[in-house]
C-alpha cells in the first residue's frame, strides 16, 4: 500500500491508499499532529471478524479483553542469541471467565521461525508446561514486527485458572532469539544530560514472565538473570537499561452467558490409597446463569494425563456428572475434566500405599546371665525364731483396770522378765540387781532363822 496523507481543519491526517477512495470503512485511519504514542505501538486491531477452521465469530473490539505485561514505554528490543534453544513464556491468570481466541509477540530480526504452544495450567503448576496443550504452532515471518496468530478454536480459561504462551524463535542463521523491550532508566546518560526529559521503570513481578534456558525455566524478574543474559553490569551501563516483561499477548471475549463448572464440596485434588474402596467426585455449575443450564445437558469428558491409566482407574462416569476413581499404583497424575463450551478442569491426583501395620515385638533372648538367675531357686522368707514363735503365742497384755490398781501393786510393774524375752541393755542390768538384791535379803532372812 501507498499511503497519502490528507489533512483537515483541525490539524489531523489521514492515512489511506491511494487507489482507493477516502470514504467510511476503506480501510484509512486519523492521526493527530499531537499524537506522541504511534512511536511504541503495543496493539492495533484492525479486524473485527474472528476466523477459525470451524467457524467465524463477529465481534465489537470493545469487546475484547487483552492480557499483557509489558507496559513500559520502550525504547529499543535488544535481541539476545545463542546457540542452545531458549524460550521465553508469559503466564495470564483469568479475574473473569473468558474465552481466548488469539495471542501476540513480537519479533526483532527478518526471517524468523516462531513456534508457539499455548497451555491451559494446572492449580498447582510449577512451569509454563505443566499443564495441558491447547495449542500450538510455527511459522516464518519475512520482516519483523508485531504479529497476531488466531488459535484453531476458542478456549475457556475460568476465573482464577491460568494460561501460558510459550513462544520460541529462530533466526535465519539457526540460532535462537529472545526479546526484551527495554527503556533507559532515570541514571542514564540521555536523562542525567538533560536530552530525555522523561526516563523508563520495568515493573516485572515474579510469576509473570519465564524463561527457559540451559535446560530449565527461570522466573524473569531477577534482575540478577537480565543481567547476566544481557551482560549488563549495573554498576558500569551508561544506558542504565531496564528490562520489562516479554511482548507476549493474549486475546480473549468474555464469557456470556456467565456459567462455570468445578467439582462438588470444594474439592481441590484427589488421593488415593492402593487397595481402598474408591472414591466418588462431582461437578457442578455456578456462576450468574448458572441456573439457566443443567450438567445433564451438556457435553464432557474425563480423561487421564500422561501415564495416568497406569495409576489409575477411571470408571462410573454418569449423565450427572459423577465419576469413580481407584488407585492402581502410587504415583502422581492429573485427572482432566472438559465441558464444551464452559470450563476444563486439571485435577492434581496422587496415589499413595498403604503403610504396613508394624509387627509385634519379639521378646528378647536371655543372656547366659539371665539364664543362669532364671534357674536359681527364688529366696524363701526366713522362718521365725523360737522366741518370735513365744512371743507370737503369747496373749497380748490387756489395758490395766485403773490407774489405782497400778500404783498400789508395784511388783507387778516391775516382775522380773520372763526367760527367753529379748531385753534392752539397760533392761537387763536392771533385773540382775533386782536378783543379787532379792539373793541378799533371803540370805539375811536364813541367818536370823538360824542364829
Amino acid at each position: 500500500m501507498q499511503p497519502v496523507y490528507l489533512t483537515d481543519d483541525e490539524g489531523n491526517a489521514v492515512v489511506d491508499d491511494e487507489n482507493n477512495p477516502v470514504q467510511a470503512g476503506s480501510g484509512y485511519f486519523w492521526l493527530s499532529y499531537y499524537d506522541q504514542s504511534i512511536v511504541n505501538p503495543e496493539v492495533l486491531i484492525f479486524d473485527t471478524v474472528y476466523a477459525s477452521p470451524n467457524s467465524v465469530y463477529e465481534f465489537d473490539p470493545d469487546d475484547i479483553g487483552r492480557d499483557q505485561y509489558d507496559l513500559m514505554p520502550a525504547n529499543t528490543v535488544t535481541p539476545y542469541e545463542v546457540a542452545e534453544p531458549i524460550k521465553e513464556a508469559n503466564i495470564f491468570t483469568a479475574d473473569k471467565s473468558k474465552s481466548v481466541f488469539a495471542i501476540s509477540y513480537e519479533i526483532a530480526k527478518p526471517n524468523t521461525t516462531v513456534s508457539y504452544e499455548v497451555y491451559l495450567l494446572a492449580s498447582d503448576y510449577e512451569s509454563p508446561e505443566d499443564g495441558v496443550l491447547v495449542d500450538v504452532g510455527e511459522r516464518t515471518y519475512e520482516y519483523g514486527g508485531f504479529y497476531m496468530e488466531y488459535l484453531r478454536g476458542l478456549f475457556q480459561v475460568q476465573e482464577g485458572q491460568s494460561y501460558s504462551v510459550i513462544v520460541t524463535q529462530q533466526t535465519q542463521n539457526g540460532t535462537y532469539s529472545l526479546n526484551a523491550p527495554g527503556g533507559y532508566g532515570q541514571n542514564s546518560i540521555f536523562v542525567t544530560m538533560g536530552i530525555m526529559k522523561q526516563y523508563a521503570k520495568a515493573v516485572v513481578n515474579p510469576g509473570e514472565s519465564m524463561l527457559y534456558r540451559a535446560g530449565a525455566w527461570h522466573d524473569w524478574s531477577d534482575e540478577n538473570l537480565q543481567n547476566e543474559v544481557y551482560q549488563i553490569d549495573p554498576a558500569e551501563d551508561p544506558f542504565d537499561l531496564e528490562l520489562d516483561n516479554f511482548p507476549i499477548k493474549g486475546y480473549s471475549l468474555l464469557k456470556d452467558p456467565d456459567v462455570n463448572v468445578r467439582l462438588a464440596d470444594g474439592v481441590k485434588s484427589v488421593l488415593l490409597y492402593v487397595g481402598d474402596d474408591p472414591t466418588t467426585l462431582a461437578l457442578e455449575l455456578f456462576g450468574d446463569h448458572a441456573a439457566d443450564k443443567s450438567i445433564e445437558e451438556l457435553a464432557f469428558d474425563w480423561r487421564l494425563v500422561e501415564d495416568g491409566d497406569s495409576l489409575v482407574s477411571l470408571e462410573g462416569v454418569d449423565a450427572s456428572g459423577h465419576v469413580t476413581l481407584s488407585g492402581l499404583k502410587a504415583g502422581k497424575t492429573r485427572l482432566v475434566m472438559e465441558m464444551y463450551g464452559i470450563g476444563t478442569l486439571i485435577i492434581p491426583v496422587e496415589v499413595r500405599e498403604r503403610p504396613a501395620p508394624a509387627p509385634e515385638p519379639e521378646p528378647e533372648p536371655l543372656t547366659p546371665t539371665d539364664e543362669q538367675d532364671a534357674s536359681k531357686p527364688q529366696p524363701q522368707p526366713e522362718p521365725s525364731t523360737s522366741a518370735d514363735a513365744q512371743d507370737a503365742s503369747k496373749p497380748q497384755p490387756q489395758p490395766a483396770a485403773s490407774t489405782k490398781a497400778s500404783s498400789t501393786s508395784p511388783k507387778a510393774s516391775s516382775a522380773t522378765p520372763k526367760t527367753g524375752d529379748a531385753l534392752a541393755p539397760w533392761q537387763a542390768i536392771v533385773a540382775a540387781c533386782a536378783a543379787a538384791a532379792i539373793a541378799f535379803a533371803a540370805g539375811m532372812l536364813i541367818r536370823r532363822q538360824n542364829p
